[in-house]
């Protein structure tokens, strides 16, 4: 790294702590590969070059011969060929990131807590940090770059309007004063675009509740089950909380002890209400707002009740099953690459195992969906409309 000069004053500490984080980082996007550059592109075939500058990459590089300073390799496409090349090297954001991770600790932590912990706390956030940067930086580019695009002509056409109107006024022509707003339509459109790629990232959080909900509703219902056929034994509650499933609420204990187990049909309903809940308590899945007083009282005395209805839940649920099908389907197809590079953003989701979480899987997904829906549409309408 060059040597950072007294004016910015960078602690040279802290710059070895920025190529740690980036490369702690990049561990947890194992499918992040070397980039295709240099000598080992000049060793292609014509065929092979023409492939590669066709083909989408975020490729891992280095800014030195030892390599031991990794930055990112970029290429974006377009619909016909390739639109820019970059090497990316994220240490001046690490460091942003890094100032308010430090910011973060103190705020969060008791005024006695050690300098070493303090120093973990920020560490790790600025890890998360990071990783939403890497996650989201070609997204974030494509839009920047289309959008410029329709900023020129936008601006093009204001220069020609302009021109029309001086040659007009020159020739003796009245001319209505008119606010052309067609560049804050531009921009806005652009505005919307960023705040849905980061509004998703927001929602992701709760998605991946639902995903586990998903992961974790048919074994939970198996022991319910299992306890249903229990009931009545003696200490039968002996056998409620094994290792796997010390979770088990109590007061879902109580409601399966007044399950009518006449009605075969009720009580398998019954059953799958109680799993569903615990289910729920199990990955966080709570209700935030508009919470009855009740709720709140047993949230107070530490019961972590849900708040949903059982309907609500099972919605939740059908939509983790959804994701989780998805997920699925991606990894079996991108085990089929030879290659075994995530040559864009779509291809990340094959991350899920291996991830530091499932936030990026999900919004892969979003983004895939998104952009299935955009090649429907017509890019000049969408683009010059006045939203």
């Amino acid at each position: 790294m060059a040597k950072l000069d007294e004016e910015r004053s960078t602690p040279i500490e802290d710059a070895k702590l920025a190529v740690e984080i980036f490369k702690k980082s990049l561990e947890y996007r194992p499918l992040i590969k070397p980039a295709i550059v240099g000598d080992e592109y000049k060793a292609l075939s014509n065929d092979e070059r023409v492939r590669e500058m066709l083909t989408p990459r975020i490729g891992l590089a280095f800014a030195d011969e030892k390599k031991t300073i990794p930055c990112l390799f970029f290429r974006f496409v377009g619909d016909e060929s390739p639109i820019v090349e970059a090497f990316f090297y994220p240490y001046e954001a690490i460091l942003t990131f890094l100032s308010e991770a430090r910011d973060f600790a103190r705020w969060v932590s008791p005024p006695n807590t050690d300098e070493a912990q303090l120093q973990k706390i920020a560490y790790e956030r600025t890890i998360d940090m990071t990783i939403i940067l890497i996650d989201h930086f070609y997204r974030r580019s494509e839009l920047m770059m289309d959008s410029f695009v329709w900023e020129v002509i936008t601006q093009w056409r204001l220069q020609n309007s302009q021109r029309a109107i001086q040659y007009r006024a020159e020739h003796g022509e009245a001319l209505p004063r008119r606010k052309d707003k067609s560049l804050h339509s531009a921009i806005a459109q652009y505005s919307k675009e960023i705040v849905k790629l980061w509004t998703w990232q927001g929602q992701s959080a709760e998605n991946l509740r639902k995903l586990q909900l998903a992961n974790e509703y048919n074994g939970i219902y198996r022991h319910w089950k299992r306890l249903s056929e229990m009931v009545g034994e003696q200490d039968w509650l002996e056998y409620a909380k094994p290792k796997k499933f010390s979770d088990t609420p109590d007061d879902l204990l109580q409601k399966l002890e007044n399950i009518d187990r006449r009605d075969k049909q009720s009580s398998e309903f019954r059953l799958s209400e109680l799993a569903i809940e615990h289910t729920a308590r199990r990955v966080g899945l709570i209700k935030k707002y508009g919470v009855s007083e009740s709720i709140l009282v047993r949230r107070q005395k530490g019961i972590k009740i849900s708040g949903y209805s059982s309907g609500h839940l099972f919605e939740c649920l059908k939509y983790g099953q959804e994701l989780a099908t998805k997920l699925a389907a991606q990894e079996k197809l991108l085990s089929r690459e030879k290659e075994g590079t995530a040559p864009d953003y779509e291809n990340d989701s094959a991350q899920i195992e291996k991830a530091k979480s499932l936030e990026h899987t999900i919004s892969v997904i979003q983004i895939e969906r998104e952009n299935v829906v955009g090649q429907n549409r017509d890019p000049t309408q969408e683009k010059m409309a006045n939203k």
